[in-house]
């Protein structure tokens, strides 16, 4: 099985892609993914270069050629070019037109497989600049059937064609310069040369989603193999990964509903449904949404809205959602989320601050006037009729995951008060039914040795806790077939969780199991087509 997990950076980063995970060695795997640079073993990886701003010696010229000749010994498997040229251009490979570039802020991207076979090719730009600045920049990179690289890169080495005549290209800087910034096309091949994952373990580049589509925070597999997708502010899309006959390619899904920071697919008969936590800043209203696919063609004909969370935006609203074994709907809330009517609950809803000394208010007006129950998570039936409360007094849990049936979450520290008696780090809890994990504003939070509520399982240290995901046999590597994977934003890790039976509860142990830097982690999902 495969996992599917997408690192988004900020527009500052640029960064938005979606990688797979594979326990197999990434030779053996590019028959479904052969549009996009797939990681090679370290052993067979070339450095990376970093593309560098190229045009003419003469700063006013309008119109150029440029070119650049290379040899492959053997025919490239996968070759992904990216091009991008201030303000138009024409792009050959040998002497045949292979696409053509509009806008430089939304890099061309080719698939070159099928062309590069041994032997000698050249690739031409033919620029034209409207005025101003100009520059061309160039990524190739290739991979032939024994893994190894070869990179071409706009620098020095290209040479200008003005008739009979051959100069050099002057360099006018490194990619990522100003004023054209970060483009995310073209830092892939720098942060997946970063990855480190365990023995036996291989990564590989799905899709590069444009800047123009979103920061991608929420994930889901889908029974045809593609994704369900949705950026932080934004309509939900599909992706699907390419296959040998088809590039890989983006589709906005056509339906009223977006800014979904959970999705859970769950089958119900013949029909195929996706439930969406939307946490909305004014798209649509936030709350827990359906999508029905009751055909099962592919198509989601229609959308509704199960429970409306008021006032539920923003960074600590509506989160992580998922179908329980039981036939149940989950869903997670940060602490700036309003509860909904319950018809039941398992904790006592009497709740209160409960502190013995006078409180201390963030100095810096962060949660200054909320009260408990803090963060909560609910459960649902099937068609969102009755909502049971399960536990509260989280800070911010992003996303959770299931052991035994059991709820397992990865809350948030608060960072501004690290060094203070109240810090709590970032933590994995077991979310037991009816517990209080003690939440509260300021410096009244609960120690975890309060009697009134649970400790932890582990404390993570400061993070920014995002996706989980169960493992449940997704990888043949024994040690990891059943972990528990937790994400963490800002230091680019994928903790590796692994989690016992002990007296009423857990005991936990973790590693790291995948790092990058930098990799800001958003969603995990285990990919169904095997």
């Amino acid at each position: 099985m495969a996992i599917a997990i997408v690192a988004v950076g900020t527009l500052l980063l640029g960064i938005v892609a979606v990688w797979t995970v594979l326990k197999k060695p990434a030779s053996q795997a590019v028959q479904t993914q052969a549009s996009m640079p797939i990681v090679a073993p370290r052993a067979a990886r070339v450095p990376v270069q970093r593309p560098q701003w190229i045009w003419t010696s003469e700063p006013n010229t309008q119109e150029a050629i440029f070119t650049r000749a290379f040899v492959l010994e053997q025919a490239a498997e996968v070759a992904a070019l990216v091009v991008s040229v201030d303000n138009e251009a024409t792009i050959l490979l040998d002497g045949v037109e292979i696409a053509k570039s509009t806008k430089w802020e939304e890099p061309v991207e080719v698939n070159l497989a099928a062309q590069l076979g041994a032997g000698e090719h050249a690739l031409e730009i033919r620029a034209k600049n409207e005025g101003a600045i100009a520059g061309v920049l160039v990524d190739l990179m290739i991979r032939d059937a024994l893994g190894r690289t070869t990179q071409i890169v706009s620098d020095g080495s290209w040479l200008v064609v003005r008739g009979a005549e051959r100069n050099a290209a002057r360099v006018l800087a490194a990619h990522g310069a100003m004023p054209w910034g970060v483009l995310a096309a073209f830092d892939a091949h720098a942060v997946e040369s970063t990855i480190v994952v365990p023995e036996g373990f291989s990564v590989e580049l799905v899709m590069q989603v444009q800047r123009s589509v979103g920061s991608i925070v929420a994930l889901e597999s889908l029974p045809d193999g593609s994704l369900i997708a949705s950026p932080q502010h934004g309509k939900l899309v599909r992706i699907f990964p390419a296959s040998a006959a088809a590039p890989s390619r983006i589709e906005t899904i056509d339906l009223p509903i977006g800014d979904a920071q959970g999705l859970a697919f769950f089958q119900r008969g013949n029909a195929r449904h996706v439930y969406a936590s939307v946490n909305s800043t004014g798209t649509v209203p936030s709350g827990l949404y359906r999508l029905r696919d009751e055909e099962a063609d592919g198509t989601f004909e229609s959308v509704e809205l199960l429970r409306a969370i008021e006032e539920g935006g923003g960074e600590h609203g509506p989160h992580g959602v998922a179908v329980g074994k039981d036939g149940m709907v989950y869903l997670i809330c940060g602490n700036h989320t309003p509860t909904v009517k319950f018809a039941s609950s398992r904790v006592p809803q009497f709740w209160d601050e409960d502190f013995v000394l006078p409180r201390m208010w963030d100095p810096g007006g962060h949660a200054v006037g909320l009260l408990a129950p803090g963060g909560w998570l609910t459960r649902t039936d099937l068609d969102g009729e009755k909502f049971e409360l399960l536990s509260i007094g989280m800070r911010n849990a992003y996303d959770f995951a299931f052991v035994d049936g059991e709820v397992v979450t990865f809350d948030s520290d608060m960072e501004w008060e690290m060094g203070t008696s109240w810090y709590r780090p970032a933590r994995i809890l077991h979310l037991a039914s009816g517990a209080d994990y003690g939440w509260r504003s300021g410096s009244s939070k609960f120690p975890t040795w309060y009697p009134d509520t649970n400790p932890e399982l582990l404390d993570i240290g400061p993070a920014s806790p995002t996706g989980m995901l169960a493992c449940d046999g997704c990888f043949t590597n024994p040690k990891y077939a059943h972990a528990m994977l937790a994400l963490d934003w800002t230091y680019g890790t994928i903790h590796a969780l692994f989690i016992e039976p002990e007296g009423a509860g857990f005991k936990a142990t973790r590693e790291e199991f995948l790092s990058g830097k930098p990799l800001p982690l958003t969603d995990a999902c285990i990919a169904r087509d095997g």
